[in-house]
Order: structure tokens, then C-alpha cells, then sequence
């Protein structure tokens, strides 16, 4: 098998912060696992408070120098979702340090079913 795609072949990512939606488990878990090891700022993008900070302590226990935040972030909300969600939400008025800014994203979270906005059924990826 080729190390074409393994974690040894990603860059460094020194000085470069990313947020992760979905973070606390799978795809996402594991892309926050990798990226903080390779030294991103990490934000955990979660629904759960408690699971966030969950996931959080397990990278941290791998990576004890990663800085890894988290962000409660709920996808299926429109207070979160919509065309520049991120000066609307809370975290970003409260984050430890305000002037850095999202450089990458990794959208790993999804709703399943439909939901619904304003009478129309509405999903997110």
C-alpha cells in the first residue's frame, strides 16, 4: 500500500489554524488527531460541550503541546449555519485570541433526516 495518503505524508502545519466541524468523533476526530500533531491550531467543532473537551484530552494525551480549542458549533441551527456564520456566533467574540482567523476548513459534520427552517426542509453537510 502506498504512503501516498498516510499520516506520515501530511506537511507540517505549523502557524496555520483549522476548523474541524464534527471533531469529537470519526472522520473528524481523526483529522484533528493528525493536524494537531502536526502542529495546527486545532478548533473542535462540536455540538457537544462535553464531548468536545472529551475529544480534546485524547489528542492532548497523544499531543501534549497541541493547542486545540473547542467551539460549540450546532450545524443544525440556523443561528450557526448561513452565509457568515462566524461573526454572528458566540466563540468567535470569546476566543482566546480573537485576532487570528480561520485559514482552513474541515466539514465532517452532518444531519441526518430532514429538518426543517421556516416551513421547507433544509439539510447540511
Amino acid at each position: 500500500m502506498s504512503d501516498m495518503y498516510s499520516e506520515a505524508s501530511v506537511p507540517d502545519q505549523s502557524g496555520k489554524t483549522i476548523l474541524i466541524t464534527g471533531a469529537n468523533t470519526g472522520i473528524g476526530y481523526e483529522a484533528a488527531r493528525v493536524l494537531a500533531g502536526r502542529g495546527a491550531r486545532i478548533l473542535l467543532g462540536c455540538r457537544s460541550d462535553q464531548r468536545a473537551r472529551d475529544a480534546r484530552a485524547r489528542i492532548l494525551a497523544l499531543h501534549p503541546k497541541a493547542d486545540i480549542e473547542t467551539v460549540s458549533l450546532d450545524l443544525g441551527s440556523l443561528e450557526y449555519v448561513g452565509v457568515g456564520f462566524a461573526p454572528r456566533t458566540p466563540w468567535t467574540r470569546t476566543r482566546s485570541r480573537p485576532s487570528s482567523f480561520i485559514e482552513k476548513l474541515v466539514k465532517s459534520a452532518l444531519t441526518s433526516g430532514p429538518r426543517y427552517a421556516r416551513g421547507s426542509p433544509i439539510s447540511y453537510a
